[in-house]
């Protein structure tokens, strides 16, 4: 069976020509980096993730050659989860940063690349990081903390042997669709020949030709913290995200 082709939204295909242009480029790499301490349930863990990622549609999305994407038919989920243990390093804390720092380094070709990857570093018995890295193309900064918060109560779920709730994550088309009737009315018309006559006189746009040297890697981590309450299925958390 053929797969159903959908247009890019405006957002992502601004990201899509600028990778393809500059395949070499990691700028388009987003990471959260959070830590648990407390006793965590590594195969529960792997549970809510995998739970959590069958919901959020737009990081299962595939893109082709052209400015397009699809969902794919079958996308096996299982196996999502890189587990690296890292007790027996010297310094369990410097290897975790080095072990990111690459991951988040790497490009990632927005057709053939894996566009997402998620991992838990073990530094002790009671210390976990979850790393998680995403394109651009896919999620925003504020979509990967609906992943963490997500991920988090399915997780708490779970352990208590509860069902977890309704997720908050919704669908492409209606997002596609909602563009698509923007631009073909009277306001998206208004819109237009205001900012025209807004810029009028205004440098020439840049090119697509490429120039210069690739952009630089986001800056260090900046640091955010949450704590759940301290119980076996609810260790604490604390997450350090990356300014992108």
């Amino acid at each position: 069976m053929t797969q159903q082709s959908m247009p890019l939204s405006g957002a992502q295909a601004g990201i899509w020509f600028a990778q393809r242009l500059d395949p070499g480029n990691p700028v388009y790499n987003a990471a959260d980096r959070i830590d648990i301490h407390g006793p965590l349930r590594v195969d529960t863990f792997e549970r809510a993730l995998e739970r959590c990622l069958a919901e959020a549609e737009p990081l299962r999305l595939r893109f082709t050659d052209e400015p397009a994407q699809y969902l794919p038919e079958y996308d096996s989920l299982r196996g999502c989860l890189t587990v690296v243990d890292l007790r027996g390093e010297p310094d369990p804390e410097t290897a975790a940063r080095e072990w990111m720092a690459a991951d988040l380094r790497t490009p990632v070709d927005v057709v053939t690349g894996r566009l997402s990857r998620h991992a838990l570093l073990r530094l002790t018995g009671e210390h976990h990081v979850w790393y998680l890295r995403a394109h651009h193309i896919l999620i925003d900064a504020y979509a990967l903390s609906m992943l963490v918060s997500r991920t988090a109560g399915i997780y708490t779920a779970l352990a208590d042997g509860l069902t977890p709730g309704a997720g908050p994550f919704g669908s492409m088309a209606p997002v596609l669709a909602e563009e698509e009737a923007y631009r073909a009315s009277g306001r998206y018309a208004r819109d237009r020949a205001y900012w025209l006559d807004r810029l009028g006189g205004a440098p020439a746009p840049a090119g697509l030709r490429r120039r210069g040297s690739a952009c630089s890697l986001c800056g260090s981590p900046r640091p955010h913290a949450f704590l759940l309450p301290r119980a076996p299925s609810r260790p604490p958390v604390s997450t350090a995200r990356r300014a992108c």
